[in-house]
């Protein structure tokens, strides 16, 4: 199921509850107020049960923040133009304290609710609406729990565009070393074909939603453990590739000293060593690969070695080749994994 549509699923189902809840409540006060439980079953819902969990608890504060001050400013004015704005003023400020996230806003709405629509019955109302709030609130973390939901959907979409991403920049170096040189490639920065950053940052994103959902459903544990450990792999290569990039872009900085003063072999070379790597990416395969990795680095090696040790730069490859030897061993890592998981 899409996360979105499980999402939608479950929000309806508390809300529904939230709202049938109220109506066994006694009295007839909360059944007028009822309203307000579907709400806050609406507002804390989420996607993993530990997000709706601190939704609830960081609703409950701003609602209490929120009915506090609304209730003193009855106690000590009546509502006009000047006291809402000053309660405004008071409760925006309050509701900048970190703690209370996303749930921020309630504090001075309720605020103002309370104030203004809370007239001659203000405790009661700030009861009705904050009690309920949260009691809707509750009902939306306990449908979550009961239903959580295995997100690997949104998760294997992320890793599959980052691995695209990663075959694609890699391809993408190779024709830039091959044929513009240090200078033209990588003076200025590589060209954005493809936001490795962005995408990886969304994997990020989708790791920590998938993480606590296993801390949370037991049944399927180990294939989302599986898929979490190759999620990891993917995105190490993509941390290792933009090693790569920035070290070859300090390479050609404009006013480095240290550059190769013939650099086409050499490029030519280090291009040579990204294809094993960007091969075995692209067929998700790991024959040969430490191999050919290796072979083309000792050749890569070999050919600074041609050079006369006094040759400016040369002493720069060398972590240059580190960083293709990294790349390598997590690209390896990334695809024994991925066959591993979807055995």
């Amino acid at each position: 199921m899409h996360p979105r549509l499980g999402l939608a699923l479950r929000t309806a189902i508390a809300g529904g509850l939230a709202w049938a809840v109220v109506q066994l409540l006694p009295g007839s006060e909360a059944r007028h107020h009822a309203y307000f439980a579907p709400m806050g079953a609406v507002v804390v819902t989420s996607t993993t049960v530990l997000a709706t969990a601190r939704e609830l608890l960081r609703s409950v504060l701003a609602l209490s923040l929120g009915s506090a001050i609304g209730l003193l400013a009855l106690a000590l004015v009546r509502p006009d133009a000047l006291t809402v704005a000053v309660v405004i003023a008071a409760s925006v400020l309050i509701a900048g304290w970190k703690l209370l996230g996303t749930m921020r806003a309630w504090v001075p709405t309720v605020a103002i609710f309370t104030m203004v629509l809370g007239q001659g019955q203000p405790v009661a109302y700030a009861t009705a609406y904050t009690g309920l709030t949260s009691l809707g609130a509750a009902i939306g973390v306990a449908v979550v729990t009961l239903m959580p939901q295995l997100i690997t959907a949104p998760l294997d979409e992320a890793v599959r565009r980052l691995w695209l991403s990663i075959t694609e920049r890699l391809a993408q170096l190779q024709d830039d070393l091959r044929d513009g040189g240090w200078e033209a490639s990588f003076g200025t920065g590589l060209p954005d074909t493809v936001d490795i950053d962005t995408v990886r940052r969304r994997v990020e994103t989708r790791l920590t939603e998938a993480a606590e959902t296993a801390r949370i459903r037991r049944r399927s544990r180990e294939d989302l453990n599986d898929r979490l450990a190759q999620a990891r792999a993917v995105h190490r290569v993509a941390l290792r590739l933009q090693d790569l990039e920035r070290r070859l872009e300090d390479l050609a900085a404009p006013d480095e000293p240290g550059k190769p003063a013939e650099p086409a072999e050499l490029e030519s070379r280090v291009a040579d060593a990204i294809e094993p790597i960007r091969q075995a990416l692209q067929r998700g395969s790991v024959d040969d690969l430490d191999q050919a990795l290796e072979e083309t680095l000792t050749a890569l090696d070999e050919k600074v070695a041609d050079y006369p040790t006094q040759r400016p730069g040369l002493h720069m490859i060398t972590p240059v080749v580190d960083d293709l030897r990294r790349l390598g061993q997590a690209a390896g890592e990334a695809v024994r994994l991925t066959v591993a998981a979807t055995d």
